[in-house]
């Protein structure tokens, strides 16, 4: 018999809607996505991507076992009774195998995928489970997420292939569904664990949403049926959202009997794919209440288990906003994706914001830049990646903050490679209340799509180069055959009064000599000369919207931050502090020893790739002594920082190396005056040598960053004042970057 959780669910929440009475329409989305492959990265997202396909998300069905051996590929390898490995492979692998050209990456999705849909089951059951009493909605949900982008993508013999095994297996969950929801809410005899698939029932119900919009093939009443039957017995994120009932700030400060049953809820990846959910069930309902209890879960899951890279807190349960817990990559790509998934269902400007904060910190810090390992869970403030025996992590073991091919449980090597391909996928849209495009993730890319205006095909191309989020420049390069509606995101963070942000047109240029990579000049990340036209950003959306003339036309967006000298500071706890500019958080970046190893896994000669390794990063020492060469323990002085943007740097962005990445080459920097303080760690450090060097292998971490002296309210500098640089945080494996704060007068 399964744990009894205290959750309600959305039926019992929402009393008992008789079935016949629902709107057999969807609520309509707010943006419309584009289909996969519609959307083509440029400049070093495209690098990002190409080295994904390289690295370790593209390799992976040559040696992991889980993908490799993987119980829906016949073999016998799964970590538990889930058979949820490979579906959170393929849903990440789809999206990259069609955003890049890899020929080996695509052989690789077709061969598995038609391995799957050969042995799909006479009675409709997609995976390996033949005993009925182990079979479990859960596992297909990722696996239907990743069907709805290769019918998108894939030829018209492998787009049918796919759709009618999607029908077939609705059809089986419409029997099983009906049947008392076996194989989603557990009954006596039953072998599966029913919490995972009632806690993310949103992402089914969002896949099925897609085909009864786009493929119902007269099968709308079951599409739709089994749409109401999961929503009535999943779990209800929207009582979960009430202010009060959501527990906030530190887990561990509430009693046992009270978290334990709220498990569900606690559960740091279930969150991240919970904060869509009543927004999803909303369209369903045509419920505003449900799209404000989502809107109120991110608020409240943000302000009190957040932290200033965008990632939420836990490491594995919850873990309030400390500075010292973890935040899990599986996290940071699933609320990527809601985040994402909400801003086109309600068209909230602070959804893109907070999504544009993961993306350019918090996901890029835990890839090794080759990608070919990744951390399990990732600290804010981390001056060590290596093993640590003793932590206080909720349920990580002692190597989950290092870099590897497995550091921790196996869950975020198969998940996080949908991180970066998905949002490729969703940063442009279709606005309907125009017929436009919008670009909402403002990264370098183009879009090649139709729209169709009163009887007419508008051909649309639009490329976007720039080197955001690292420079503030977008250049766009428009060609269509009418005129037509053109939206931007503006972030919040832009200063509409700086009289540099707006837009900068030249109607003259021709865009044909530019059609191509080899024939872009180098990008500035300085604005044009002449004054702009002003920026007036939608309030509810944050897009700003043109009409386009048909025909050739080139401009330039300048999105200027309100200080372009001094950074943002933001408070956190214990009255630290944390600087962005612009998109980007930045930390102290300490000079690190990287030691690899063989994976812990793969041991054996052959066994993985040689690029696979997993990573020990300590700061490195002086001479063989315990001396840092640039020490973590310290306060700043934040009237001090100062924003420099190295315009010989904004160029080479997209030629970084798989040793290097955007992150670490990036042209803006800040410096700050410092100083050390007294801050320790939980445990001390242990060392070995190695090759005659003295190197870290294990200890403890930095406890909170302490609060002043309660007497005179200030900390004490050990030594003398000295200036540090800061970089962004995405691309500081080991680092700083929430700061006790002193007041130096200047020294």
């Amino acid at each position: 018999m399964p744990q009894q959780w205290n959750t309600k669910t959305y039926g019992e929440q929402n009393g008992s809607i008789p079935y016949h009475r629902l709107n057999k329409t969807l609520y309509p989305l707010k943006f419309q996505p584009l289909p996969l492959g519609t959307i083509k990265a440029q400049g070093w997202f495209q690098q990002q991507l190409d080295l994904m396909a390289e690295g370790m998300p593209g390799r992976m069905h040559e040696f992991y076992r889980l993908v490799k051996d993987a119980t829906w590929g016949g073999g016998k390898e799964e970590y538990s009774i889930l058979n949820e490995a490979w579906p959170y492979y393929i849903n990440g692998l789809v999206p990259l195998a069609f955003a890049v050209n890899n020929p080996q990456v695509l052989d690789a999705i077709n061969r598995q995928i038609s391995y799957v849909l050969l042995k799909q089951f006479p009675d409709g059951w997609l995976g390996p489970e033949a005993d009925v009493s182990t079979r479990n909605f859960w596992g297909r949900y990722p696996f239907f997420l990743a069907a709805a982008q290769y019918v998108e993508a894939a030829g018209a013999a492998e787009s049918q292939q796919m759709l009618g095994a999607m029908h077939r297996f609705v059809d089986v969950m419409h029997f099983m569904l009906k049947n008392d929801h076996q194989g989603y809410v557990w009954r006596e005899g039953d072998h599966f664990d029913e919490q995972w698939g009632r806690s993310r029932a949103a992402d089914m119900v969002l896949a099925l949403q897609w085909l009864y919009e786009n493929y119902p093939d007269n099968n709308q009443e079951r599409i739709h049926e089994c749409m109401f039957l999961i929503y009535t017995k999943a779990y209800d994120w929207s009582w979960w959202f009430r202010d009060d009932i959501f527990l906030k700030n530190n887990i561990e400060s509430y009693p046992d009997e009270l978290i334990d049953p709220l498990f569900p809820f606690l559960h740091v990846v279930n969150t991240a794919q919970g904060l869509k959910s009543p927004a999803v069930m909303g369209r369903l309902l045509h419920d505003q209440a449900l799209f404000d209890s989502s809107r109120r879960g991110v608020q409240l899951t943000f302000d009190h288990h957040g932290v200033s890279s965008g990632a939420i807190i836990g490491d594995e349960r919850m873990s309030g906003n400390s500075a010292t817990r973890g935040s899990e990559l599986c996290s940071v790509v699933e609320a990527m994706f809601s985040l994402s998934t909400l801003y086109q269902i309600l068209g909230d400007a602070s959804f893109a914001d907070r999504l544009e904060k993961a993306v350019f910190n918090a996901m890029p810090a835990m890839i090794m830049p080759d990608w070919w390992a990744h951390q399990y869970v990732a600290q804010i403030n981390q001056p060590y990646s290596y093993e640590i025996p003793d932590t206080h992590f909720w349920n990580v073991g002692p190597w989950g903050v290092t870099f590897g091919v497995e550091p921790n449980y196996p869950c975020c090597a198969v998940n996080f490679p949908q991180g970066y391909p998905k949002l490729l996928s969703s940063s442009w849209v279709r606005t309907p209340e125009n017929n436009g495009i919008a670009h909402v993730v403002l990264i370098p890319s183009e879009i090649k799509t139709v729209l169709k205006q009163a009887h007419v095909s508008n051909h649309v191309h639009i490329r976007c180069n720039t080197n955001y989020p690292f420079t503030q420049l977008l250049e766009y390069h428009v060609e269509a055959q009418e005129s037509f509606s053109f939206s931007f995101r503006v972030p919040e963070w832009v200063d509409l009064n700086n009289p540099k942000t707006g837009i900068y047109l030249d109607k003259s240029t021709d865009l044909h000599h530019t059609h191509h990579p080899t024939a872009q000049k180098p990008l500035s990340s300085r604005p044009p000369p002449g004054p702009p036209a002003p920026l007036k950003p939608d309030p509810h959306t944050g897009l700003h919207t043109i009409s386009l003339p048909a025909g050739p036309l080139h401009f330039t967006v300048y999105l200027s931050p309100s200080s372009n000298t001094k950074p943002t500071i933001h408070q956190r706890p214990n009255n630290a502090v944390a600087l962005t500019h612009g998109a980007l958080l930045f930390a102290l970046n300490i000079p690190s020893d990287s030691i690899p190893r063989r994976p812990a896994n793969y041991q054996r000669e052959g066994e993985a790739p040689p690029q696979a390794n997993d990573w020990t990063i300590v700061p490195l020492i002086e001479n063989n002594t315990s001396s840092l060469l640039v020490p973590w323990n310290i306060a700043i002085d934040p009237s001090t920082a100062r924003v420099h943007e190295h315009e010989n740097l904004s160029s080479n962005l997209s030629s970084s190396t798989n040793s290097t990445s955007p992150f670490t080459s990036s042209p803006i920097t800040i410096t700050v005056t410092a100083c050390e303080i007294s801050w320790p760690l939980t445990a001390p450090i242990q060392y070995e040598d190695h090759n005659s060097e003295k190197r870290a292998v294990r200890g403890g971490y930095p406890v909170e960053p302490p609060r002043p002296d309660p007497k005179t309210g200030k900390h004490e500098c050990i030594g003398e004042a000295f200036e540090v640089e800061l970089r962004p945080f995405g691309g500081a494996k080991i680092r700083m970057a929430e700061f006790p704060v002193v007041d130096l007068g200047g020294r």
